[in-house]
């Protein structure tokens, strides 16, 4: 469920959840202490406080006492008892309808739609009364798998509380599960208009479109994120990958060694995608300002073998074990075949001693019949 959900649900409690305290410490009502806890995110402490409740005590605000608890166990993803807890605040004559809000989402968590869409019925005019609600409601009818009634959730939702951005995108999220994928680019750029300046709204709207396979309109639509938003990394980042992904490796390479320029971790990726356009020089150039040694190091062994550097491969033994990875498999086995391509054989065995990850095993295996036919020929070794 997302963060509004959860904000709007919340609200619908503000009243009661901060309640006056007793000026004296001693006097502090232990239950409403735990909801002052509750509504400031102390969670630990709140359980500590109604864990010396006595719920036998006649005096206790049983409805309030266990809607508490139950909002504290579902925080702790203690879904089951939360339930029980929220059912047992809903028998208390003075229950607030709302908590059948916090059950349903209690419900959703342990795979239980139906009894969810019943709970939201159960709220009444106080759950329509609020956004959260429907946007549960459409939740529970997508676990149903029934999308024309989530449909309508939206719909009805999105008509009471057209401010509420969270509606659009739930809309968008279900066309594009249902495989509608032009009409969830449409009512997208809809919601993107009302929103224009908010760079994870498109962000949203395009890892939607490449979750769903159509990576050609995440790029379309990063491309024009890009030109709104062109000091942004997380767009640059996101269309250089969806370039790499789809084929067209120099773009990306191109994108991301702009991005790294302001977010170094990229040059990684912008090496990579170097690499793939087989602009090798390039690669080692944007590997040069790779931050992090280990992943700097692992990266220029694959570039000297690519560009068959076997001399330059091995020169790297010293810093690849100094950075703990000349026992790595992968590693082990680039460097032998650097040996064997020089013509050292006895030093290409001594790394593919021990190699065990059954994919890199096969390649050395094969390396180890080369070496052994080649030992037997007359010139030798290479």
């Amino acid at each position: 469920m997302g963060p509004n959900v959860r904000l709007i649900l919340a609200a619908a409690l503000a009243l009661w959840l901060k309640p006056a305290i007793a000026e004296e410490p001693q006097d502090v009502d232990p239950v409403e202490l735990a909801a002052l806890m509750v509504s400031d995110g102390h969670w630990d402490r709140a359980e500590r406080v109604l864990a010396d409740v006595d719920v036998a005590d006649r005096h206790l605000d049983k409805a309030r006492f266990y809607t508490l608890r139950g909002l504290v166990r579902a925080h702790a993803n203690l879904f089951e008892q939360a339930i029980e807890d929220f059912r047992q605040a809903l028998a208390q004559k003075e229950a607030d309808p709302l908590v059948n809000l916090h059950l349903a989402r209690a419900l959703l968590e342990t795979k239980d739609p139906q009894a969810a869409v019943d709970a939201i019925a159960a709220s009444g005019e106080a759950g329509r009364a609020l956004a959260g609600s429907w946007l549960l409601l459409a939740r529970a009818q997508v676990d149903l798998v029934h999308p024309r009634e989530a449909w309508g959730a939206l719909a009805d939702g999105e008509a009471r509380f057209p401010a509420e951005l969270e509606f659009g995108r739930q809309k968008v999220a279900l066309l594009v599960s249902l495989g509608l994928y032009q009409e969830a680019v449409s009512q997208g750029r809809a919601w993107l208009a009302k929103q224009p300046g908010d760079r994870t709204a498109w962000l949203g709207l395009a890892e939607a479109m490449r979750n769903a396979g159509e990576e050609q309109e995440a790029i379309a639509l990063l491309e024009e994120a890009r030109m709104r938003f062109p000091d942004s990394v997380d767009v640059s980042k996101l269309l250089g990958r969806l370039y790499l992904q789809t084929g067209h490796a120099s773009i990306a390479a191109d994108i991301l060694g702009v991005a790294a320029e302001v977010d170094p971790s990229l040059f990684i990726a912008a090496a990579e995608s170097a690499r793939q356009a087989g602009q090798l020089d390039r690669a080692l150039y944007f590997n040069g300002r790779v931050v992090d040694p280990a992943e700097k190091a692992r990266q220029r062994l694959g570039l000297y073998v690519e560009q068959a550097d076997w001399s330059r491969a091995l020169s790297l033994e010293d810093r690849l074990d100094r950075l703990s990875l000349g026992k790595d498999d992968g590693v082990r086995y680039a460097l032998a075949y650097s040996a064997f391509e020089l013509g050292d054989v006895d030093r290409a065995e001594r790394h593919l001693q021990g190699i065990a990850d059954p994919r890199v095993f096969r390649d050395a295996t094969a390396l180890r019949e080369a070496m052994s036919a080649c030992r037997g020929a007359a010139g030798g070794c290479p």
